[in-house]
């Protein structure tokens, strides 16, 4: 496998471990997440906070990925390669805990998070609605949420390239 073909992978097991760990973390039965920076409590949806629930669907969505390279290159490819094809599955894995860990890690540090303390739900405040109850949870003004998107996207998928070049 190529640099190109990983740095392809590990973008997309990581944008699609992250909408999972997202997604999926946010339901689990436990009632607050960890915060990745400091390990306490935070309500569930705050920026950089994890579950296990989250954890391990960052991990299938990677691996779905990688699965989908797997039978692409399967039926595409088809022994035109001496090269395993099946370590694309756990490889999709890593690269989604991956990206969804560095996400998670940006999110806390440079994207704010605010919780309203009457409802406590995670709020996305501008300053015309400030309200009283909003109180800051972590992070920094620094990135938006697609920002934070972005910069775990490009460091995932170039993270991927190099470490598939030199596995495979």
């Amino acid at each position: 496998a190529s640099f190109l073909l990983c740095s392809y992978m590990g973008f997309f097991a990581c944008c699609n471990g992250d909408t999972w760990a997202s997604e999926l973390g946010t339901l689990s039965d436990s009632p607050s997440a960890t915060m990745i920076t400091t390990l306490k409590d935070v309500p569930k949806g705050t920026n950089g906070g994890l579950s296990v629930v989250g954890t391990l669907a960052s991990v299938a969505g990677g691996a779905f990925i990688g699965l989908v390279f797997y039978i692409v290159g399967f039926v595409c490819v088809l022994n035109s390669t001496n090269i395993l094809q099946w370590p694309l599955v756990p490889f999709g894995a890593l690269m989604g805990f991956t990206g969804s860990m560095v996400d998670s890690l940006l999110g806390a540090t440079f994207q704010e998070s605010w919780v309203d303390d009457k409802t406590g739900m995670i709020v996305k405040p501008s300053k015309v609605q400030m309200m009283p109850s909003f109180r800051k949870i972590s992070g920094s003004d620094v990135l938006s949420n697609e920002q934070v998107n972005l910069v775990s996207a490009t460091f995932t998928s170039i993270f991927a390239g190099l470490l598939g070049a030199f596995i495979f």
